[in-house]
């Protein structure tokens, strides 16, 4: 019984290191900015935003595989609002920046790949860590309220949110675009 309690311990003592170490305690401030431009390859997802990390190994596998394109910054453009949409309808699209360079090479996409441009804007953003693959669920939940609340009496431009993965920098780069004060 004594040595179940503290395998127990210390299972619960590396958990709460895990999620402490991916960025729990982490503070968000806001900052504006101007944001691209960035060419994105991109693929349409409808569903969980939990559940977009197949869309995103699959728009990789095709520019890395097919294409020769090494990727270092994924892109998502989420659309709805998961506290006012069903999880099922919840719509968003996938992918990854693509340089200048790389973009002779793209030619037809096929697989559902479609290439979009993001116009230089500019937008409130937050950085989070990338630490461990739990940064990736707890970066949303610590950054949209902060961005939420800083959005209150201002007047977006567009209809999406954008977030950034920056692998060299490890953060990810929450951005929504805004209508500059005049």
């Amino acid at each position: 019984m004594k040595k179940a309690l503290i395998i127990i311990a210390v299972l619960a003592a590396v958990a709460l290191g895990l999620v402490l170490y991916s960025g729990i305690c982490y503070s968000v401030s806001v900052t504006e900015r101007e944001i691209g431009p960035y060419t994105m390859v991109l693929k349409k997802h409808i569903g969980s935003y939990y559940k977009t990390g197949s869309v995103f190994e699959e728009v990789g596998e095709v520019l890395g595989k097919k294409i020769d394109i090494k990727t270092l910054k994924g892109a998502g453009l989420y659309y709805d609002d998961p506290a006012k949409v069903k999880e099922e309808e919840l719509r968003s699209e996938c992918g990854f920046i693509v340089s200048s360079a790389d973009l002779g090479k793209i030619g037809a996409l096929d697989e559902g790949l479609f290439v979009r441009d993001f116009q230089k804007k500019v937008c409130a953003t937050c950085e989070f860590p990338i630490k461990t693959y739990l940064s990736y669920m707890i970066g949303p939940s610590k950054v949209y309220p902060v961005l939420g609340e800083y959005l209150k009496g201002k007047t977006t431009d567009g209809d999406f949110g954008l977030e950034i993965y920056d692998m060299q920098e490890k953060k990810i780069i929450y951005c929504m675009p805004i209508k500059a004060e005049k």
